[in-house]
């Protein structure tokens, strides 16, 4: 499971988020896993970025987590690591 990325305003857009994904993706590989699996805020706008990743979203809810004010919707998304 990966979850809770987030990239300084300054650092957004060079590809860092892209390039821990990918090497937590290989790490996973590495120790065997078939899948990894993620939750994120669709109001934070962060699906297409997964999606792009070759993400697929497997299921959202209406949620209240990690001490949020107000509820979000949580969208969990699954990739098969082959």
């Amino acid at each position: 499971e990966f979850g809770l990325l987030a990239t300084a305003l300054q650092f957004q857009s060079r590809g860092l988020a892209r390039m821990i994904v990918e090497h937590a993706e290989a790490m996973a590989r590495a120790a065997g896993c078939r899948a990894m699996t993620l939750g994120c805020i669709e109001e934070n706008n962060l699906p297409p970025f997964y999606l792009a990743l070759g993400y697929e979203e497997t299921s959202r809810e209406r949620a209240t987590r990690w001490n949020s004010l107000e509820p979000f919707t949580l969208v969990e998304m699954r990739k098969a690591l082959s």
